[in-house]
């Protein structure tokens, strides 16, 4: 239940600023090609749930994964 309101809090806050700048298309579709790459990429998503790899490992996976899909600074920080 924690886990779940404080990703609520997260989302609304997003939305929040994807309505301040007028971008909420643009954030969706960074954030469903973010979503469909690590859905579709089996290695990829059995290393974020992995406990093996630590934060700063998969930190440094995402943020290359960001990089290289071009997300904005907005959707890279949520």
């Amino acid at each position: 239940m924690i886990s779940s309101n404080i990703a609520k809090r997260y989302a609304e806050a997003f939305f929040g600023i994807a309505g301040e700048d007028g971008l909420y298309e643009k954030y969706y579709n960074e954030l469903a090609l973010f979503s469909s790459v690590i859905k579709e990429n089996k290695d990829l998503k059995e290393l974020l749930i992995n406990p093996v790899f630590g934060q700063d490992e998969k930190r440094a996976v995402v943020d290359s994964l960001l990089n290289k899909i071009s997300t904005s600074t907005v959707t890279a920080n949520f």
